[in-house]
């Protein structure tokens, strides 16, 4: 069970959608170094695209 919402797979999408290939590989590196039991979880949206 994911503790983000979005759920991470969804959020890997986005990412990739919103920001392309390169950034968004970099957006979810740091989400997935945030889920561990240490972390809360929570609304953790993709940020959106400046420009």
């Amino acid at each position: 069970q994911c503790r983000f919402r979005p759920s991470c797979s969804q959020y890997a999408a986005d990412a990739i959608e919103l920001h392309g290939l390169t950034r968004g590989l970099c957006l979810i590196a740091k989400r997935i170094c945030n889920c561990h039991p240490f972390h809360p979880g929570g609304v953790d949206p993709v940020p959106r695209a400046k420009g």
